[in-house]
């Protein structure tokens, strides 16, 4: 983890916050991360869903799809890269046209309209959800930019693959993996 991220991990303190049984509410104001966030942790599972609210005087869109843009290849929380985009005097308008011209593709554009955040879940999980929706689009954290990755425990390949396989073939797979 960098110097920078070690920081904002100490500093950054949610506005309000709010348990009802298992789960924690919380919320970052816009001044700290440039849009609201709203956030729900299940503290049993550790599972945190996030999500920005609107602000009239910034263009959500842009910041939106730059945010979950970097979401996907940087460590760390949405409020940390939010607070991160502050601090560095991010332009997102900017950063996307960069990204359209130099990449391309628009597909960071998609996570304009709503971004939803979940962290902490596996893998499988945000597959099994992206592909149950008829129609929309998003995008994962990438392992090969974060070296942290490297260190991740695999989760099972049972979770993955057809629960009609053969359990020797099972097995086998799950060895090579």
């Amino acid at each position: 983890m960098n110097e920078f991220h070690q920081k904002a991990k100490t500093e950054i303190q949610p506005e309000k916050e709010f348990i009802a049984g298992s789960y924690r509410w919380f919320t970052y104001s816009a001044s700290v991360t440039g849009l609201r966030l709203i956030c729900l942790e299940d503290l049993t599972t550790g599972t945190i869903a996030t999500t920005t609210v609107a602000n009239p005087t910034k263009r959500t869109a842009a910041h939106k799809a730059w945010a979950g843009a970097r979401q996907s290849r940087a460590a760390g929380m949405p409020w940390e890269i939010l607070y991160e985009m502050g601090e560095k005097g991010v332009d997102p308008d900017q950063k996307l046209e960069e990204m359209f011209r130099g990449y391309g593709h628009a597909s960071v554009g998609d996570m304009a309209r709503l971004a939803v955040d979940m962290g902490k879940i596996p893998m499988h999980l945000c597959l099994a959800l992206f592909n149950e929706g008829s129609l929309n689009s998003g995008q994962e954290k990438s392992t090969r930019y974060q070296a942290s990755f490297g260190k991740a425990l695999l989760h099972p390949m049972r979770h993955y693959i057809s629960e009609h396989l053969p359990k020797e073939d099972v097995a086998r797979l799950e060895e090579e993996y």
